[in-house]
C-alpha cells in the first residue's frame, strides 16, 4: 500500500513586541496556544540576566505573567489580532500537526522600537554595548536571527573569558599501559591476552589521569571553529590574535588535538550532561552556551532537517534593565554611583530583624549615600499613559508606581522613578529641538499629602532606525548622553 502523503503548508508568523502579528487564524492561535505551554514548560531556551534568575522564586501565575508570548487578544485592532509580550526571538517547528494536517511555522519577534525589520539596530546595540564590541560594516546584521546569532557569540566569548581564568578544565581517563614500569592495579584479562606468550616482562596494567583532551574541551573548540567558519568578521573582532581568549583558545587546541577528528553530532551527544559541581560552575554556563550555538546555528535553526523544533527567546525586560546599568557605570559623573539589584531588606521587628528582600533595579548614591532608587521598565504605556494630564495609571503601572514608593521608601531616599525607552515623537505645541531630545524627564508628585517625595518618568529617546548602522549609532550615543545629562540634573540634581 502506497506511503499517505502529507502536505506540509508553510506559515510564517511575524511581528514586534507589544504589536499585532495579524489575525491569527484558528492554526496559528492553537500554535500560539501550546508554543506557550512549552516556554512555560522550560522548553524552550529563553535568555535571562542570571542574577535576576537566581533571585526568582515566583508562584506559577506570576511566571505566567512575565512570559507571557502573547501579551493579550485586542478586539478594537482592525484584524482582531494579538499583540506580543516582552519576548523577541525566533522559532520553528517544521513538523506541527492540527487536525490531520502538517504545517512549517515560523515565528519571528521583533523589538517593537526597531520600525525596520531590516534594520534590529536597537535590538543590536544593546547586545553588543554589553560585550563592549563595534560591529564592523559587513557584521552588522539584517535580521532577528542574525541578530540573535550575534547575541549567543557574545556570551560565548565573556564566558570563556571566566572559566579560562579558572584554568582549562579537566576530566579523568583511563589509559591503558602495558610495559615494565607497573604503576596501578593488574588489568589481568588484558595481561593474559598480551603478555602470555612469548614472556617479555611486561605487565598489562590501567592509570587513570586527569587530561585536557576531553569532550567538554573539544565542545569549545567545534563551537569556536563554527563561530569562526560562519561569523569570520565577527570572529576576528571578538577574538583577535594575542587578545586573553585567543590565547586560551590557542593553548587549548594544544592540548585538546583530537577534537580535530570529533563531529558536530558526536561532540553534542557526549556533552549532554549537566557539570554540576558548584567549582565548575562557569563551565556549566559554557557547555549550555555552546550546545545552544552548535544547535540553534549549526544544526537546526531554519535549516533542513523535517524533525527538528528549535527556538531562541530573548527577556526584553532583563536585557533593557542590564544595558541602563552599562550605560550608567560608564557615563555617570564621578560623585554618583548605581548598584543594580541590590538587596534590600525589608519589614523587621524593633530588634533590627528583616526577614524579606526587595531587590530595586538601581539604587543611585551620591558621594557614598543613598539618594534615589529608579526602576527599568521596557513594557509600554509610560510615554503616554501617565503622562497627560487627566490619564490615570492602568492596572498594570499603578503595579510599577507602588513598587517605586516602596523602594523608595525602604531606602530612607525622596526619590524615585521609571526608566524607559521611546522613539521620537512630536506633539502639539513641542518644538522640533525638544522632540529630537536624547532625554526627557516629566517629574510627577506622589499625592496631594506627600509632595516632598517626587516621582519621575524618565525616557531614553531612541533614534528611528534609518540608514547606516554606525550613523544610527552615533545619533544614539548622543542621546544616551543627553539622557544622563538631563537624568542629573532634572532628577537627581532637582
Amino acid at each position: 500500500m502506497a506511503k499517505e502523503q502529507i502536505t506540509i503548508k508553510p506559515i510564517t508568523i511575524s511581528g514586534q513586541d507589544y504589536k499585532s502579528c495579524g489575525n491569527p487564524g484558528e492554526v496559528k492561535a492553537k500554535f500560539l496556544k501550546d508554543l506557550q505551554s512549552r516556554i512555560l514548560e522550560n522548553e524552550i531556551y529563553i535568555w535571562r540576566d542570571s542574577r535576576s534568575e537566581e533571585r526568582r522564586h515566583k508562584a506559577d501565575a506570576e511566571r505566567q505573567n512575565e512570559l507571557r508570548l502573547v501579551y493579550s487578544h485586542d478586539q478594537n485592532l482592525p484584524d482582531k489580532g494579538m499583540r506580543f509580550g516582552d519576548l523577541v526571538g525566533v522559532y520553528r517547528d517544521q513538523t506541527y500537526s492540527y487536525k490531520d494536517l502538517t504545517y512549517d511555522i515560523k515565528l519571528q519577534i521583533r523589538c517593537r522600537l526597531d520600525k525596520d525589520e531590516t534594520r534590529p539596530y536597537f535590538l543590536l546595540h544593546m547586545i553588543s554595548a554589553l560585550s563592549d564590541l563595534e560591529p564592523g560594516s559587513s557584521s552588522v546584521p539584517s535580521s532577528i536571527d542574525d541578530v540573535l546569532a550575534h547575541f549567543m557569540i557574545y556570551r560565548f566569548r565573556d564566558q570563556l573569558l571566566d572559566t579560562c581564568r579558572l584554568g582549562s578544565y579537566k576530566t579523568y581517563k583511563k589509559i591503558e599501559k602495558n610495559d615494565e614500569n607497573l604503576r596501578s592495579s593488574i588489568d589481568v584479562e588484558r595481561h593474559l591476552l598480551l603478555n602470555t606468550w612469548p614472556l617479555q616482562g611486561k605487565v598489562a596494567y590501567n592509570i587513570h589521569k586527569r587530561v585536557t583532551d576531553n569532550p567538554f574541551c573539544h565542545l569549545i573548540l567545534q563551537t569556536y571553529r563554527f563561530i569562526r567558519q560562519n561569523y569570520p568578521e565577527l570572529s576576528e573582532s571578538l577574538f583577535e590574535r594575542g587578545s586573553e581568549a585567543e590565547e586560551f583558545l590557542r593553548q587549548l587546541s594544544l592540548l585538546a588535538p583530537s577534537y580535530l577528528k570529533e563531529s558536530l553530532y558526536s561532540v553534542t551527544r557526549d556533552n549532554q550532561q549537566v557539570i554540576s559541581h558548584p567549582f565548575y560552575h562557569p563551565y556549566e554556563k559554557l557547555r549550555k552556551t555552546c550546545l545552544d550555538i552548535l544547535h540553534f546555528m549549526g544544526l537546526s535553526i531554519f535549516g533542513d532537517d523535517p524533525n527538528e523544533v528549535s527556538g531562541f527567546f530573548l527577556y526584553m525586560p532583563d536585557l533593557w534593565e542590564c544595558y541602563l546599568e552599562k550605560l550608567f557605570l560608564q557615563k555617570l559623573p564621578g560623585k554618583w554611583s548605581v548598584k543594580a539589584q541590590k538587596e534590600t531588606r525589608v519589614y523587621g521587628t524593633r530588634e533590627n530583624k528583616f526577614f524579606t528582600c526587595t531587590y530595586p533595579d538601581y539604587i543611585f548614591f551620591k558621594d557614598g549615600q543613598p539618594f534615589a532608587v529608579l526602576d527599568a521598565k521596557f513594557k509600554p504605556g509610560w510615554e503616554y499613559e501617565s503622562g497627560e494630564s487627566g490619564r490615570r495609571l492602568s492596572r498594570e503601572h499603578l503595579d510599577d508606581y507602588t513598587k517605586c514608593v516602596r523602594d523608595m521608601v525602604s531606602c530612607n531616599v525622596h526619590k524615585t522613578g521609571v526608566l524607559y525607552p521611546q522613539l521620537p515623537s512630536k506633539k502639539a505645541g513641542q518644538t522640533a529641538q525638544s522632540a529630537a531630545s536624547g532625554g526627557l524627564i516629566s517629574p510627577h508628585a506622589i499625592s496631594p499629602f506627600n509632595r516632598t517625595d517626587m516621582f519621575y518618568r524618565c525616557a531614553l529617546v531612541i533614534p528611528e532606525t534609518k540608514g547606516s548602522f554606525s550613523s544610527w549609532r552615533q545619533e544614539m550615543e548622543q542621546n544616551e548622553n543627553d539622557f544622563i545629562s538631563k537624568l542629573v540634573s532634572e532628577c537627581l540634581n532637582a
